[in-house]
């Protein structure tokens, strides 16, 4: 048996895909006992092509599969998978040489726990990946101030037993579009599995912002919240109060990331963007407490 299964989610971006493979490919770990999976989630173009030239540096499939949302392709490629541990990301990130090598050390010392790794974001002259990177920043500074019992993980750099992941039933086929990481760790943590941060697991994010996407990123992350609220209290495992008090905190939200923002003028503009961060995710979430069937009919774009 393999260690490590990589499962990549991929739709339709087949130059990012490519460049994710290609680091996927040259990780410090030994080439036979790791697998990449790639899941093509319905693009309407073939992406043969952004895997064709690593086939040959790795074990790497390319399996493809009706659009179910990126949950519902890493759960695909967990199903497929023959490894002992699953090592997710996405096709906008790149691995950093030592990152299996980091979780694969996490993991045998403590396999029956979800292990987090720190991403970083690699476009910093985009102003909108920018904030997305202090927001991401702010949201691991409250959910995880102790590494050995963390709370929560992007779903671009987690890793943990296969067997766990599909025992505990994968990831949410309700939470389509975002939020899949969100309820998958709240879900893990009420079964008793223990969450592990490990800062040196390092993935680099690459997702080209605009402020439109930007603005639709964050709508559609109140619009998860919502959907995970319902789903917690309907299980029990919490209530608002924790997400009340990291609203409260306004020198992690607010005042840390413009304190540490060098310049007037980027600071001027992270303020702006942590401003509709906010408002985007607060419309989301009300928009999702009137129609919340829409997830249903997502869209792919």
């Amino acid at each position: 048996m393999r260690d490590f299964s990589i499962i990549v989610p991929t739709y339709n971006r087949p130059d990012k895909l490519a460049t994710c493979v290609a680091a996927l490919c040259q990780l410090d770990y030994p080439a036979e006992r790791y697998e990449i999976i790639i899941v093509d989630d319905g693009s309407p173009q073939p992406l043969d092509a952004a895997v064709i030239a690593c086939v040959d540096a790795a074990n790497i499939r390319l399996v493809r599969q009706e659009n179910q949302g990126p949950g519902g392709a890493r759960n695909r490629g967990a199903a497929e998978a023959s490894g002992r541990f699953l090592a997710l990301t996405d096709d906008d990130c790149v691995a950093h040489p030592k990152w299996l090598a980091e979780l694969g050390a996490a993991l045998e010392a403590h396999p029956d726990a979800m292990v987090g790794g720190h991403t970083i974001n690699h476009l910093t002259e985009n102003p909108y990946a920018s904030a997305s990177q202090a927001i991401t920043d702010v949201v691991y500074r409250h959910y995880n101030p102790d590494p050995q019992r963390a709370t929560f993980f992007t779903s671009n750099n987690m890793a943990m037993a296969r067997s766990r992941f599909l025992d505990l039933g994968g990831f949410s086929r309700q939470m389509r579009l975002f939020a899949e990481d969100r309820e998958l760790c709240d879900r893990w943590r009420f079964q008793g599995g223990a969450m592990r941060y490990l800062p040196s697991a390092l993935m680099y994010h690459r997702h080209n912002l605009t402020l439109r996407t930007y603005l639709k990123q964050h709508y559609r992350y109140g619009r998860g919240a919502y959907h995970f609220h319902r789903m917690r209290a309907a299980r029990g495992s919490g209530t608002l109060l924790r997400e009340a008090s990291f609203h409260a905190d306004l020198d992690n939200w607010l005042l840390r990331p413009i304190r540490e923002t060098p310049g007037w003028r980027r600071k001027l503009a992270l303020f702006s963007l942590i401003g509709l961060w906010q408002a985007a995710n607060l419309v989301g979430y009300f928009s999702a407490a009137i129609r919340p069937d829409l997830e249903a009919a997502a869209d792919t774009a």
